[in-house]
């Protein structure tokens, strides 16, 4: 009797950690991959676009406002983009996808880029959802901060590099959350 119990119990354990193992990869395969992929996605229209601005303040012939406007162009066209990221990103509260979904979060929104912190007028105003990197250089060459077309080539460029290190932040996330619910 007891030999049947222990061997009930022991196969219960077993359901029980195979069951585990099938949500977590229920998890990645439903959740996990799909933002990446989407993310990926985002942070490669990002470089496209920013080289594209670098192509233009290349050219001597090109006025800032061109810039400008092409910088609000590539944001209104790619809003569902960056809208459906974060939207995927807020959607889990599974605390193992947590530190993954902190770096997506802060690829798309960062108060700190805009030198202001909640509370502050200014990040209500220049602190919008999704478009951290645009929205910020955006701002930057409206009120005049950059003052040269080289200076606004090496701010590109500036943002450019932050970019890239908080892509490897996420990417390096994605790996270890991989690894957790595929092993």
């Amino acid at each position: 009797m007891i030999v049947d119990l222990i061997d009930k119990l022991i196969d219960r354990v077993i359901k029980l950690v195979e069951t585990e193992k099938k949500q977590k990869k229920k998890l990645f395969e439903q959740f996990v991959d799909p933002v990446f992929k989407l993310f990926d996605e985002v942070h490669k229209d990002y470089l496209e676009s920013f080289e594209r601005y670098i192509n233009l303040l290349s050219d001597p012939t090109t006025d800032i406002n061109i810039v400008i406007e092409t910088i609000k162009k590539d944001n209104l066209f790619t809003q569902n983009q960056r809208a459906k990221l974060k939207a995927l990103a807020d959607v889990s509260e599974e605390s193992v996808v947590q530190p993954f979904v902190k770096y997506l979060h802060l690829y798309l929104t960062s108060p700190n880029f805009y030198g202001t912190s909640p509370g502050d007028p200014k990040y209500r105003k220049y602190s919008y959802h999704s478009q951290r990197w645009r929205q910020g250089l955006l701002h930057e060459f409206e009120i005049g901060e950059v003052k040269t077309k080289d200076g606004a080539i090496a701010r590109v460029y500036q943002l450019v590099s932050q970019m890239q290190d908080v892509y490897q932040e996420v990417a390096v996330h994605y790996a270890e959350l991989k690894k957790k619910l595929l092993s």
